[in-house]
């Protein structure tokens, strides 16, 4: 042993190690350096301690076989051995770091605004930016008042953050809903447990929390910062202080050096202080986050309102404000207040993140202009601008979609993807695009890879269930939505598919089980809205419609007590007005249809056309229905909202039937089912015309197709039955009228299309 370590030292391979090691952190320490100076690639200081370590077997060789003094000549071994390490290292490092970019950490783009100026900024790569979720903090000090700041603070520092494209940052509103459904209904004294599964859910790296407390008459506010994948605490930080927005400053600056931020980036970057760019007002500021809190978690959208106009009134530069305000004021159905807010928000946008201007003037030319070409065009220069931020994608995505230019959403969130492959929803809001345009291949495709990656999640194989329900494969439409309960034995959304599925399919004792059972387990009123809805629509498909009526009563107060917008609300009101029509209260229909176009505000007064085309559609009121369909088209034209064209063709379809030119309708329905394959009452629409046509097999093809899918289709079996009534197959015709009324059972005495169906089957001899 002795020799050995002689022979170690005349060969100098200690010296040489030794002079490698120091070497070795040289090279690390400059690559570190010039990664934090030129903002290259955090990858490749771990490139190069690969590279160095790999190559150590090459150095041990080396200095065998020539540290010791004098001439050496190559050996066999070290022709050998060092190519071989050279390959060994090659390939270790090509599968380690193969699709990772080495090069810069940042790109300059260069593109002209909607005046013409060019602009160029320099924008970081998407893998390297750094995707957080803000949670509210805890208020662990005796002294309530200081509970704004539970909100207040990842506020602040969320608008803080806005300013560095390095960050990707969610605050609580964007899992408000996920809060409230696990029983946080205010978002605060959140386990760490479900912080980390929501963080994982909304494809976060890390998140931070926080607790509030007090010292010495000062807030004092420790933060703790968590891998989201791995649940481990990255970082704590503490700080303390009376001005809870430089507090805000101070939290800032230190995640962006808990996360690596590149010091270069962050001294060249535009970091104004939170006041500045926020509100130097502690009370508007405070307004600000009661107003924000009150949308967010209460539903409490008078109180929003009055909370952020003091707000903008404090402080009338407050962009932020305004831009809070614009949004309740909006779906509060106060839109021209709304219209003032979105332009003081542009008015006042230097005191906005470049981001957040663009989501202003986005709204801007669309709501205030009515211009949604233009809308558009600005959401594509912020895509442009930013290529590697999926924000700007996403409201690029959302705007095509109201175009109904689904062929162009898809490519925006392919290109999401493409820039961030743990985006897994864009791989199920591709498939509903895809199935909406009756590519369901694609679709299945595409929901496949959503539940190959979360084998474990009731959501993926609620939605292939759904799909397979689209296309009349019941069975395994079952089987899926009996998987996701298994998963998740109370999910609310699959209870109801399951129920949905059960009446499509005549399976009515089992189906009003299912709404029995997930009307005791929802915990929110969302939940609940959603099981009432169903029941709505259960009691309808029976021919129930006063206890319809009443369900649908019920949801619309359960509704009041939620978060939905006031206009939501509204809308979802307006649709379901034929219910009265069909109870044979047309007088209650037309009152309510006044009462609700009457509180509409503009822009959203343009939506009482919707009320009018069900109503009118229902009484089969044709002069009035052409002028609401006028209207309806008014407002598509007028905001943009091409994706209920489908909507306004069938209108168009069922005012030419009502006229009597069941040609043009079938036309319209045709076209109608072109746009929306996956709606399967225009093929009853369709097969209704080509009975009065006379075409009885195209007729009964169209029928069957609604069939397929809904098999329990009442409406359907009966104009079924018409056609083998005219077709003159007396069997077929008794036979699909007899399952129209085993549907109809139980139908209000009054039910029309119940009486109708009894008459054909006397007719029938039945």
């Amino acid at each position: 042993m002795a020799g050995f370590t002689t022979e170690l030292f005349r060969r100098r391979i200690p010296q040489i190690l030794g002079a490698y090691l120091i070497g070795s952190w040289a090279v690390l320490e400059f690559a570190d350096w010039a990664v934090n100076r030129y903002v290259l690639s955090p990858y490749l200081v771990d490139f190069a301690f690969a590279l160095l370590a790999l190559m150590a077997p090459s150095v041990l060789l080396l200095a065998w076989f020539h540290g010791a003094p004098g001439p050496d000549n190559w050996t066999r071994l070290e022709k050998i051995g060092i190519p071989l390490n050279l390959a060994v290292a090659g390939i270790v490092l090509f599968g380690v770091f193969q699709g990772r970019d080495l090069g810069a950490a940042t790109t300059t783009v260069v593109v002209a605004d909607e005046e013409g100026n060019e602009l160029e900024r320099v924008v970081p790569k998407s893998e390297f930016r750094r995707k957080v979720a803000l949670f509210p903090f805890d208020n662990v000090s005796a002294d309530t008042s200081l509970g704004w700041l539970q909100h207040g603070l990842p506020l602040a520092i969320y608008h803080d953050l806005r300013q560095d494209i390095f960050f990707d940052v969610q605050h609580s509103a964007y899992f408000a809903e996920r809060l409230r459904e696990a029983g946080y209904t205010a978002g605060v004294d959140v386990p760490l447990s479900l912080q980390r599964e929501i963080a994982q859910e909304t494809h976060r790296n890390y998140f931070l929390t926080g607790m509030i407390t007090q010292a010495e008459g000062e807030i004092v506010v420790e933060t703790s910062l968590y891998d989201a994948a791995r649940g481990r605490l990255v970082s704590e930080g503490s700080v303390s202080g009376a001005d809870p927005l430089a507090m805000a400053d101070s939290l800032s600056l230190q995640l962006k050096r808990d996360l690596e931020i590149p010091a270069q980036h962050v001294e060249e970057s535009t970091d104004l202080p939170v006041a500045e760019l926020v509100t130097a007002s502690r009370s508007a500021f405070r307004d600000y986050v009661e107003g924000f809190r009150a949308v967010v978690y209460d539903g409490d959208w008078e109180r929003a309102i009055r909370a952020v106009n003091s707000a903008r009134e404090e402080d009338p530069s407050f962009a932020y404000a305004h831009l809070l305000a614009y949004q309740v004021l909006l779906l509060g159905n106060r839109g021209p207040e709304a219209q003032e807010a979105v332009k003081a928000a542009v008015e006042h946008d230097y005191r906005l993140a470049e981001r957040d201007r663009f989501s202003a003037k986005t709204e801007y030319y669309h709501i205030v202009r009515q211009d949604i070409e233009k809308a558009v065009a600005i959401a594509r220069m912020q895509t442009e601008l930013f290529p590697d931020d999926i924000e700007g994608h996403h409201r690029l995505a959302q705007l095509f979609g109201l175009q109904n230019d689904r062929p162009a959403a898809i490519a925006e969130y392919e290109k999401i993807l493409e820039l961030d492959a743990s985006q897994h929803d864009m791989l199920q809001a591709i498939g509903a695009l895809y199935e909406s345009m009756g590519e369901f291949e694609s679709a299945l495709d595409y929901y496949s890879r959503y539940v190959e990656r979360f084998p474990d999640s009731e959501r993926s194989f609620r939605v292939v269930g759904d799909l397979y329900r689209q296309l009349g494969e019941h069975d395994q439409a079952r089987a899926n939505y009996e998987r996701a309960l298994l998963i998740e034995p109370g999910s609310i959304e699959s209870l109801v598919a399951l129920a949905t599925l059960e009446r499509t399919t005549g399976r009515m004792a089992e189906a009003e089980a299912r709404y029995d059972e997930a009307l005791e387990a929802a915990n929110t009123t969302e939940q609940r809205a959603a099981v009432l809805e169903g029941l709505t629509e259960f009691h309808d498909w029976r021919g129930q419609v006063r206890e319809a009526i009443e369900y649908r009563a019920r949801r619309n107060e359960a509704l009041q007590r939620s978060t939905r917008p006031p206009v939501q609300t509204a809308v979802e009101r307006l649709v379901s007005l034929d219910l009265f029509v069909r109870a044979g209260e047309p007088a209650a229909a037309l009152d309510s249809l006044a009462t609700i176009q009457g509180s509409l505000e503009p822009p959203w007064d343009l939506l009482g056309s919707l009320g009018e085309v069900v109503v009118f559609s229902e009484l089969e009121d044709a002069e009035r229905l052409s002028e609401a369909i006028t209207g309806l088209n008014r407002m598509i034209a007028t905001l943009g909202f091409e994706n209920i064209r489908t909507l306004a063709l069938a209108a168009e379809g069922r005012l030419s039937e009502l006229e009597g030119d069941c040609e043009t309708g079938l036309e319209k329905y045709s076209a109608a089912l072109e746009l929306n394959p996956a709606h399967a009452s225009l093929h009853t629409k369709i097969g209704r015309c080509g009975r009065k046509l006379g075409r009885l097999d195209e007729a009964a093809a169209s029928l069957a197709s609604t069939l397929k899918v809904r098999p329990a289709d009442a409406e359907a079996l009966l104009e079924l039955a018409l056609v083998g009534e005219e077709a003159g197959d007396r069997e077929a015709a008794l036979e699909q009228v007899e399952a129209a009324l085993e549907v109809w059972a139980e139908a209000d005495p009054g039910f029309q299309p119940a009486a109708e169906a009894r008459a054909l089957k006397s007719r029938l001899g039945g």
